[in-house]
């Protein structure tokens, strides 16, 4: 996944083992389905090479796989990364980039 521009480290609490570190963001895109419908907006709370915890609107639960697209702010064009649903709670949800 291309590197986000606005993306902050996060502080990593002790213990964390996780492979890639987690960047803070508070960029905002769009899910769609992998046939392209779209799903719901969404927030990135923060991100890593690996994937994201993101925010999409209550009720909305989401399919295994979809894309997230988000947009650049140096008006670039779109970036679009296949994702794989790891965990929904409510409206927070991990996914991984494929």
């Amino acid at each position: 996944m291309p590197a986000l521009k606005d993306t902050v480290p996060a502080p990593r609490p002790a213990g964390d083992c996780r492979a890639y570190q987690r960047m803070r963001s508070t960029r905002r895109g769009t899910l769609y389905s992998m046939a392209g419908a779209p799903v719901s907006p969404a927030r990135l709370h923060d991100m890593s090479a690996a994937g994201a915890c993101i925010e999409v609107d209550p009720g909305i639960a989401l399919p295994a796989r979809f894309t997230l697209r988000v947009a650049d702010r140096a008006g670039q064009g779109d970036t679009d990364v296949a994702c794989h649903l790891v965990w929904q709670h409510e409206a927070l949800a991990g996914i991984r980039f494929f």
